[in-house]
C-alpha cells in the first residue's frame, strides 16, 4: 500500500504487472469491443465525424468536442448490459466476466475490501466500464481530440490498446505532486459541465436515416 500511496502521491499513477487477470481474456475483451465498434457504432461516429468537420469548415468552433466514440456499462450498483442496444449475448457475457475479474484487482490493490469501504454509498460503490474508441482525425488542425478533463472516481484501471504504445521514464513524465492536482482540481471543479454534456448528448442522438 505504500508503494501505491507514493505513485498516487507523486506521479499520479502506476503500471500494474502480474495482475492475475488471464491474457486469453483480456484478449477477448479486446476482440468483442472492437468488433462491436466497427459493427454498430463506426457509422454513427463518420456521422458525428462528418458534421462536426463541415461545421469546422463553415467557421464554427469546433475544437471544444471530444474526438471519441464511447459507450458506458455501468456494473454497480445495479448492472444496465441487458438494457445497452446492439450488444450480443457473447458480448455480455465477457464483459460480465472481465468486471468480475477488475473489481476483484481493484479491492486487491487497495487492500482486501477498501475499495468497497471508501467508496460505498447508501447502494454500495459505483464501478463500471467505458469503452472507447479513438479513429484517426483528417484535421488534426480543426480538432485536437479529447479536451482536457479529470476523470471522476476513486480508482481508474486503463486497459489500452496493445498496438498503441505508452511513453514511460521520467524523461517523459514530470514527477508529479499532490498540490499540483488539488490546485488544478480547485481551479476547474466549478467550471460549467453543459458544454460537455451537450456534446455527448449530440453524439449520442439518433440519426434519420432514408
Amino acid at each position: 500500500m505504500e508503494v501505491i500511496h507514493d505513485a498516487c502521491e507523486n506521479w499520479g499513477f502506476f503500471e500494474l504487472l502480474n495482475h492475475g487477470i488471464s491474457h486469453e481474456l483480456m484478449d477477448e475483451v479486446e476482440r468483442v469491443s472492437k468488433a462491436h465498434c466497427a459493427a454498430c457504432r463506426e457509422e454513427q461516429f463518420k456521422e458525428f465525424a462528418a458534421r462536426t468537420l463541415e461545421a469546422g469548415e463553415k467557421g464554427a468552433d469546433v475544437k471544444d468536442v471530444d474526438w471519441e466514440s464511447t459507450f458506458f456499462v455501468r456494473h454497480l450498483p445495479a448492472s444496465n448490459l441487458t438494457d445497452l442496444p446492439d450488444l450480443d449475448h457473447h458480448y455480455r457475457q465477457v464483459m460480465k466476466e472481465f468486471a468480475a475479474e477488475i473489481e476483484k484487482l481493484a479491492e486487491k490493490v487497495l487492500e482486501q475490501g477498501y475499495l468497497k469501504r471508501a467508496f460505498t454509498g447508501s447502494r454500495g460503490p459505483t464501478f463500471g466500464t467505458k469503452v472507447s474508441s479513438y479513429p484517426p482525425c483528417p484535421r488534426p488542425d480543426m480538432v485536437k481530440g479529447l479536451r482536457a478533463h479529470t476523470d471522476a472516481g476513486g480508482i481508474i484501471l486503463l486497459f489500452t490498446d496493445a498496438r498503441v504504445g505508452g511513453a514511460h521514464g521520467s524523461a517523459v513524465y514530470p514527477r508529479f505532486v499532490f498540490e499540483d492536482y488539488m490546485n488544478l482540481y480547485m481551479r476547474h471543479k466549478f467550471e460549467a459541465k453543459e458544454p460537455r454534456f451537450e456534446a455527448m448528448k449530440a453524439d449520442a442522438a439518433p440519426t434519420a436515416t432514408a
